[in-house]
C-alpha cells in the first residue's frame, strides 16, 4: 500500500515538529500496511527559492534516514520517496525545473489548487504542464474543493484525465463521506492518500477509510485504488 500524500518529513512545513514525530508517524503507516511513504512537503514559489527548498528537503530527508538506521525496527519502516506539495501559481507551467519537484522516479508532479473560484486559465495551465513541460499533474485533495468550487470547475479538472487525490478524512467524515464515495466511485478521484501532519488531529487514516469504501463500493474498488497509484510510481 501507498501513501502518496504526507507532511512527515520533520521540521519542512506544518508537518512533523521533530524527528521523533515522523518516526511515529511512519510506524503508524506502517502498522496499517503502509510500505511506501511519498514526502511531500509544502512547497511555495512566492516564498522560497526552489534551491533553498531542496537544499531544506534534502537536509530533513538526511536526517531522518540516520533517525530510522538507529531504530531496532529500522527494516519495519515504509520505503520512502521524495516529493513535493506544489500550491499553483500563475506562471507554473512555465518553471523549466519541475522536474525537481516531481515525484521520485517519475514525471508526477503532485499540485495543490488554489482555494479561490478556479478558471478557464488555472486547467488550461494543466494541460501546459502535460502538453509543454511533460509533467504530469496529480490534483491534491480533491475532497477540500467541492464546496467551494462550481460543478463545471471540478468537471473539467475530471475530464484532464489526470491522477486525482482524495484525503482519507472525506471518508471517515460522514458530512462528506456521500460526496468522495461519488467522486471515487465515478473513477473521478484515483488515488487514496492521508495527507497526515501529525500524530493527533491529522494522523496516517488509510485503513480506516479503505474500510469505508470496502464496505460501501466493495473490496475490488480498494484493489483498483492500490493498482492504479503502484502503476503510476512503477510504470515502466
Amino acid at each position: 500500500m501507498i501513501d502518496a500524500h504526507t507532511h512527515i518529513l520533520p521540521r519542512m512545513d506544518d508537518g512533523a515538529r521533530s524527528s521523533e514525530q515522523s518516526l511515529a508517524m511512519l510506524r503508524a503507516e506502517a502498522s496499517q500496511g503502509v510500505d511506501t511513504v511519498i514526502l511531500t512537503p509544502h512547497f511555495y514559489a512566492a516564498k522560497e527559492d526552489l534551491s533553498a527548498f531542496l537544499a531544506r528537503r534534502a537536509a530533513s530527508y538526511a536526517r531522518l534516514c540516520e533517525v530510522i538506521a538507529q531504530q531496532p525496527d529500522c527494516e519495519a519502516f515504509p520505503k520512502l520517496l521524495l516529493g513535493a506539495e506544489v500550491a499553483w501559481y500563475p506562471s507554473l507551467s512555465q518553471n523549466e525545473h519541475l522536474d525537481r519537484l516531481c515525484i521520485e522516479g517519475t514525471n508526477l508532479l503532485l499540485v495543490e489548487p488554489p482555494m479561490a473560484r478556479w478558471d478557464a486559465s488555472f486547467v488550461a495551465q494543466m494541460y501546459d504542464l502535460i502538453g509543454c513541460r511533460g509533467v504530469t499533474p496529480m490534483i491534491a485533495h480533491i475532497d477540500r474543493y467541492f464546496s467551494g468550487q462550481k460543478p463545471e470547475n471540478l468537471r473539467a479538472i475530471f475530464a484532464l484525465g489526470v491522477p486525482i487525490q482524495i484525503s482519507a478524512a472525506s471518508l471517515t467524515w460522514f458530512w462528506t463521506r456521500k460526496k468522495a464515495l461519488q467522486c471515487i466511485n465515478d473513477g473521478a478521484a484515483t488515488v487514496l492518500i492521508s495527507d497526515c501532519h501529525d500524530m493527533e488531529k491529522r494522523a496516517p487514516n488509510l485503513a480506516s477509510a479503505r474500510e469505508v469504501i470496502a464496505r460501501k463500493l466493495g473490496a475490488d474498488v480498494v484493489a483498483h485504488m492500490d493498482h492504479t497509484v503502484e502503476r503510476l510510481l512503477y510504470a515502466e
